[in-house]
């Protein structure tokens, strides 16, 4: 649990879901992670929600490790600018979460 939510894990075991420090949803690697850091590749940036599937699907970035390079540069994307929008990016399903635990 990380800043009073759970922590998903992808199944490669090397990138991570999590809450930041900010109360935003990001996707990065376990050093940020295990810091609560507001730092990755994916994140959104509302910052009240209920489970990750409740995620404004326009309010995602990614930044150009996560983005294919032509789409990055189209969306704006620069050495100045270093995350872009992703459009209509949801998460659909979260799965290994106790019953209890909304997804």
């Amino acid at each position: 649990v990380i800043n009073d939510a759970p922590v998903w894990a992808a199944p490669n075991g090397l990138d991570f879901m999590y809450r930041s420090a900010d109360k935003q949803l990001w996707i990065g690697n376990d050093d940020s992670c295990g810091k609560a850091e507001a730092k990755g590749y994916v994140y959104n940036d509302q910052t009240t929600f209920l489970a990750p599937t409740m995620l404004s699907s326009a309010r995602w970035l990614s930044n150009k490790f996560a983005t294919l390079e032509a789409q990055f540069t189209s969306a704006g994307g620069s050495a100045e600018k270093t995350f872009v929008r992703v459009p209509n990016m949801r998460i659909t399903a979260v799965h290994g979460l106790p019953d209890e635990e909304p997804a």
